[in-house]
């Protein structure tokens, strides 16, 4: 849950490994803090991350409960996942969680000409010294870079929902600001 933040006014995922948790990244390209879609914000997914912070009785700190870990990690969960997407959207068996990242950088390959953002986004090793050592990806142009992801799929006739309005977005993001500031003392 603590991996959902915000960070200059912007809702984000941290991705980062946790010993405590037994959460692990591929590599330190893998390790990054990226803007959520303004899709899944429309969503509800900050009203979905308050709601878990909120519960008083949680089975445990993780964004989605019944991921848990196992012996072989976080893996076979995902299982369950495909399985989801499958049944509501209606896609083949052969498209797994991992067609979505390929999926991505095609998208984003053919609308945005700066692959410093998308490598930013997507975890991947910078190119060149000063992209793999030394820069980092403004959030705001990795935001605008995100927002161009477009599948042309309403999200909101799939899932049988309104899109919320900006002020319950920002109404969300004020009280996760306000919920992370009291764990964090």
């Amino acid at each position: 849950l603590d991996d959902v933040c915000v960070v200059d006014g912007l809702p984000c995922l941290r991705i980062q490994p946790s010993k405590e948790r037994q959460q692990k990244v591929k590599n330190s390209s893998s390790i990054r803090t990226i803007p959520i879609h303004s899709v899944l914000l429309k969503l509800g997914f900050l009203d979905y991350v308050v709601t878990r912070w909120e519960k008083k009785r949680r089975k445990n700190d993780q964004l989605f409960e019944e991921l848990t870990r196992t012996e072989d990690g976080y893996l076979r969960k995902m299982q369950y996942f495909n399985r989801r997407i499958h049944e509501r959207l209606k896609i083949s068996k052969r498209k797994s969680f991992h067609s979505f990242r390929h999926n991505f950088d095609t998208e984003l390959s053919n609308k945005e000409p700066n692959a410093f953002l998308i490598q930013c986004l997507d975890g991947h090793a910078r190119q060149g010294e000063l992209g793999a050592r030394y820069s980092k990806g403004n959030l705001q142009a990795m935001k605008e870079t995100l927002e161009k992801v477009d599948y042309g799929l309403d999200m909101f006739k799939i899932m049988g929902r309104k899109p919320l309005t900006t002020t319950a977005v920002q109404d969300h993001t004020k009280r996760l600001i306000e919920l992370t500031a009291t764990a964090a003392r």
